[in-house]
C-alpha cells in the first residue's frame, strides 16, 4: 500500500498568543495524518516558548523556528 505524503501546515506568529494556542489546537485537531506543524516565530516579544506548544498541542508534530530579526510578513511567508 502506498503511504500517504506529509502535510505540512505553515502556522507564522508575531507575538498574538491571544490567538496562536487556539490556532495551533485547531491545526493540531486535522484528522490527516502525517501531519508537520511548523510554527515560524517572526522575532516575537515575548517569543513563542516550546512549553506553550505542548500545551496547546501535545501529540503533534511541532517544529518551531525563531527568526532573530523581525521580517516584512510577505518576506516571512516566503522563507517558510
Amino acid at each position: 500500500m502506498k503511504e500517504k505524503p506529509i502535510c505540512t501546515v505553515f502556522l507564522p506568529t508575531i507575538g498574538r498568543p491571544k490567538f496562536f494556542g487556539p490556532a495551533l489546537a485547531s491545526v493540531a485537531a486535522q484528522t490527516y495524518r502525517p501531519l508537520q506543524i511548523l510554527v515560524s516565530d517572526n522575532a516575537a516579544n515575548p517569543p513563542v516558548e516550546l512549553a506553550e506548544i505542548q500545551k496547546w498541542a501535545p501529540e503533534a508534530n511541532v517544529r518551531l523556528v525563531r527568526r532573530p530579526t523581525r521580517l516584512p510578513a510577505t518576506d516571512h511567508f516566503y522563507l517558510c
